[in-house]
């Protein structure tokens, strides 16, 4: 069945179609990272050999897919300030079910598993393929759909990764790829009735805290990059520097932590996972850079004092401090493009390390 045209009848219209294709990849893309995330990592798992094997190429599949997933909101991105819109960074927290997306798409933080390859081969089916979604969404397990061979696109990698998957569950019933997580806030979402999930444990609220705090300051460095204005070669690159080193050294070390740490007594034998937690509808920097660029180190500087906080808890896995360390160097480095006058973060705590 094919799907619908949409015809762009004027500006306005692609400004509303370009937000809504950026919120679905951000979406779709924080998904792919939760299931990467929970899944284990080795013998220490209870994996065999080949099963660590192929969960390590299952691991490196779905962020490379999400990866690709934030390229794509990149593009849309520059074609919104091409005709002069801000990107929009902010979106609502998960479960996501609503109409006013196309085709009434679901999103759901899933762990990987039969469900969460289900959803995700249903949301990136080739344009006219008919294909249920998981149960929860519309109950179904995923046909076997002619692909050609070598198809790089998406939906052929996450069908290689259900194959695979189901070929050693056959050998192994028993096989368990993930962590039993839950998604389960730090508190309850301001933009969603029903109650959810809460993390109960402080130790791995704390890191889940840390977590979520993290992802906001990508996010808004993100926002700074797309809407700068008088910023200098050197300037956008660290912006750059600073997005990929939050992903790399806070949210990823954080991101495989938080499924090895308990929900709380609420929820026996489950653990956490990072869930993207949205606290508030933030908004773009002011045009002006040096008030902007303080916001942003501050924003850096509280991420740091937060996470060197969590990692003095008794118990912190080490993954913590080096997230510490990671966002101290960050704010400083934004903290030496802004103006003395500017600047309101004492000395010892600029760098994370003391005068």
């Amino acid at each position: 069945m094919a799907e619908p045209k949409i015809v762009v009848e004027h500006r306005e219209h692609l400004w509303y179609l370009l937000a809504e294709a950026g919120q679905v990849e951000h979406l779709i893309m924080c998904q792919y990272l939760y299931a990467s995330f929970s899944l284990k990592a080795g013998p220490e798992d209870g994996l065999t050999a080949d099963q660590a094997a192929a969960v390590a190429r299952w691991r490196d599949l779905l962020t490379g897919i999400a990866i690709e997933e934030m390229l794509h909101l990149a593009l849309v991105f520059n074609v919104m300030t091409a005709i002069g819109a801000a990107p929009p960074l902010s979106r609502p927290n998960f479960p996501r079910s609503s109409e006013d997306l196309p085709g009434a798409v679901q999103f759901r933080l899933l762990p990987f598993g039969t469900e969460a390859l289900t959803h995700f081969l249903y949301l990136e089916r080739p344009e006219g393929m008919e294909r249920v979604d998981a149960a929860g969404f519309v109950p179904a397990v995923p046909p076997r759909e002619p692909v050609e061979p070598g198809e790089a696109a998406h939906y052929g990698r996450f069908l290689g990764i259900w194959d695979e998957y189901t070929e050693l569950k056959k050998a192994d019933p028993a096989f368990e790829p993930a962590f039993p997580v839950i998604p389960a806030f730090t508190r309850q979402p301001y933009d969603i009735a029903e109650p959810q999930p809460c993390l109960t444990d402080p130790l791995t609220r704390a890191i889940a805290e840390v977590f979520n705090l993290g992802y906001e300051v990508l996010l808004q460095t993100l926002n700074r990059f797309f809407t700068h204005t008088d910023e200098t070669d050197e300037q956008l690159q660290i912006l750059v520097n600073a997005a990929f080193g939050l992903m790399a050294n806070v949210l990823r070390p954080l991101g495989r932590t938080l499924p090895r740490l308990p929900v709380g007594p609420d929820h026996p034998g489950r653990t956490a996972g990072p869930t993207f937690e949205m606290y508030y509808q933030f908004g773009n920097f002011v045009p002006w850079r040096e008030p902007a660029w303080a916001l942003l180190s501050e924003r850096a500087a509280i991420l740091a004092t937060r996470s060197a906080a969590a990692a003095a808890l008794p118990g912190a896995p080490a993954a913590v401090s080096g997230a510490a360390a990671a966002a101290a160097g960050l704010a400083a480095q934004l903290l030496a493009h802004v103006p003395e006058e500017l600047r309101h973060v004492a000395p010892a705590s600029r760098t994370g390390h003391g005068a």
